[in-house]
């Protein structure tokens, strides 16, 4: 009985690993396998991008801010600038910038003989007595100034041409706008204490104009004046297309800060002057001229990695 009894044992474990044994292979099947650790490396972020900071030294050739001055010669002036731009490999790179540079004359331009008030004096004409009171020693100046601010918005490419001991020479070309701003102003100052000179000469009504010829000299003036008041101020703005070329080598001072040291042609667009008038009203038409440059610039350009 009882080696049936340990057939009958054996007879049910070897049923019981029948029936469990597939589910175990099955699992063992369709398990997935772990996923292997990745190891952590840092992300950086914008280790291509830079900003930029140019000051300058500038010979421009600057047109007639109006046309109480006789066209420039080339003049000094100093710029500055800023703009941020990518590094797309070790060859090519582009930035945008903004820069500003200003100028300014002033000059005494005429010496007039300005008359003070309404006088008699016996019109041969009209029996009328009209006249003006004046010194003829007693002179006025006329004192002009010009403004022309320029702010020029461009786009740039530049192709590094290797990179040599920490020196990068390089070469590039941009396009944009500039945005100009001119003034002018006229004012005519009293030589005895220089006082501003504008007295109303108005000519009454119904009396004829009358030529003088102060203290007998060959110089007329005539009565009404066009212009009762010879100060003016006038103003005007504009954009323009410009472009400039540069050249320039930059010297890794560390990893992330560049010195750079380079020459650039700007063409800041036409530039249209101010006219202006003579103290009897002649009207003289401004000029038109290209704004042009060349620079010798001294710039930094930091990565933000």
């Amino acid at each position: 009985m009882f080696p049936q009894f340990l057939r009958a044992r054996a007879t049910l474990l070897a049923a019981l690993l029948s029936v469990f044994a597939p589910e175990s292979q099955a699992a063992d099947l369709f398990a997935l396998p772990e996923a292997p650790e990745l190891p952590e490396e840092p992300v950086e972020w914008g280790s291509n991008w830079y900003l930029r900071g140019d000051v300058g030294i500038q010979q421009v050739h600057v047109p007639s801010l109006s046309a109480y001055f006789a066209p420039l010669a080339n003049q000094t002036l100093v710029s500055g600038g800023l703009g941020g731009g990518y590094q797309f490999n070790d060859w090519l790179r582009a930035d945008v910038t903004i820069d500003r540079s200003v100028f300014r004359k002033a000059a005494v331009t005429g010496q007039y003989w300005c008359p003070y008030q309404m006088v008699g004096l016996n019109n041969l004409v009209s029996g009328a007595a009209v006249g003006v009171l004046a010194n003829p020693n007693d002179t006025c100046s006329q004192y002009s100034q010009a403004t022309l601010s320029r702010t020029s918005v461009l786009a740039n490419a530049y192709l590094d041409l290797g990179h040599f001991w920490g020196f990068t020479p390089y070469v590039g070309a941009g396009v944009g706008m500039t945005y100009g701003s001119a003034s002018s102003s006229v004012g005519y100052f009293r030589n005895a204490d220089g006082g501003l000179w504008g007295p109303d000469l108005t000519l009454p009504a119904g009396y004829p104009a009358v030529w003088l010829y102060p203290n007998g000299g060959s110089y007329p003036i005539q009565l009404p004046f066009n212009l009762t008041n010879w100060n003016t101020w006038e103003t005007r703005t504009s954009w323009q297309f410009a472009w400039n070329v540069m050249a320039g080598v930059s010297y890794d001072v560390t990893q992330n800060f560049k010195v750079d040291v380079g020459y650039r042609y700007l063409n800041a667009g036409k530039y249209t002057g101010l006219p202006a008038y003579t103290p009897q009203g002649v009207y003289v038409p401004p000029m038109t001229r290209d704004i042009t440059s060349q620079e010798v610039r001294v710039g930094f350009r930091v990565t933000t990695n």
